[in-house]
Order: C-alpha cells, then sequence, then structure tokens
C-alpha cells in the first residue's frame, strides 16, 4: 500500500457524503439525480421484470449508472445476449418494448449502434485486445465494466461469467453489470 494512501477503503459513494459534509448546500443538485435515476431504475426493473428471458440482460449506462440522471438524460440502453440470440423473435420484442419506453421525447441512444440493440456478451470478452477487437467491442466492455446498470439479468445470463470469471476483468464495480454477473 501506498504509505501516503488511507488504510481505510475508499468507498466512492461515501466520498460524495464526506464532501458534502464540507459543503454549505451538500451538493443538492446531485442529490436530487441520484433520487431520480434511483427510482427510474426501480420502475424500469420492475417494468422489465416478467419481459426479460431467463438468458438476457437489459443494461442501462451513463447518467443512468452514474446516479447523475436528469430530465435532458438521453437514454442509452442495450441487452446483452448469449451469441446468436440478438435477432431472435423473444429478445427482439424485448428490444422493440425497450424503444417504446426508453426512447421517448428524444431521449433514445444515439445512431450509431453502439446503444438502442441487442448484442452478444461473448464478443467483450473472447476479443480483448486482439485483432478481431474492434472500437466498438472495446467501448462495449469499457462502459459495462465502468458505467452500467443492469436493469434485468435472467437467471442464466447470471452465470456467464462462471466458466471464467477473470473473463471481462478481476475487478467489479458494486452495481455494475460485471458485479451483478459475476458468480
Amino acid at each position: 500500500m501506498d504509505p501516503g494512501s488511507s488504510a481505510e477503503p475508499l468507498n466512492p459513494h461515501g466520498a460524495l457524503d464526506r464532501l458534502a459534509s464540507q459543503r454549505r448546500g451538500g451538493f443538492a443538485n446531485l442529490r436530487v439525480a441520484q433520487a431520480l435515476a434511483d427510482a427510474q431504475v426501480r420502475a424500469a426493473t420492475a417494468d422489465l421484470a416478467d419481459l426479460s428471458p431467463d438468458d438476457v440482460s437489459v443494461v442501462m449506462f451513463g447518467s443512468w449508472a452514474r446516479r447523475e440522471l436528469t430530465d435532458g438524460s438521453d437514454n442509452d440502453w442495450a441487452i446483452l445476449t448469449p451469441e446468436g440470440r440478438e435477432h431472435d423473435d423473444d429478445v427482439q420484442e424485448l428490444a422493440a418494448h425497450c424503444r417504446a419506453r426508453f426512447n421517448e421525447d428524444g431521449k433514445a441512444p444515439g445512431a450509431q449502434d453502439m446503444f438502442g440493440v441487442a448484442f452478444p456478451w461473448s464478443p467483450l470478452a473472447q476479443y480483448v485486445g486482439l485483432d478481431d477487437d474492434t472500437n466498438t467491442n472495446l467501448t462495449r466492455r469499457m462502459l459495462i465494466l465502468l458505467e452500467s446498470v443492469a436493469l434485468s439479468v435472467g437467471l442464466r445470463a447470471r452465470s456467464v461469467l462462471d466458466d471464467d470469471p477473470g473473463a471481462i476483468s478481476g475487478t467489479r464495480r458494486e452495481g455494475s453489470l460485471a458485479a451483478t454477473l459475476s458468480p
């Protein structure tokens, strides 16, 4: 351990509380965004509970995961599937439901097919840094590791990393999809 570091482990959620205690007003706007994000995640999770096949996950990225959601935030979402399932009827029905729910009021994800689609999770671990790794794959992998929240995690999707628990990363941030999916 770095001798200049605190012996106490860093809790990123606690850091905001410590800063707020030193600042008059305590980051009221951020607290409102956190409450909105928490409420929206709960509502979306409940909405998707009976719609998601047991081998896929609906994931939100960005301000949803950072708990910085505002009325002006876009809705970057994706559906993670096993290889070959991304075009199946039940997954496409779920995608249609997600488009209807999340793409309203100009809040649709960007048009580059990074989000707002179903895609297989296996390439995220399979092509790490190899010739077949793409910018899209790298971006998705990093966002899943660092900035994602799962709204639905099917029973079989929970074990996606069982065969190789370190496949995507050795560290899993609490609340991220990687943490949700880890054994």
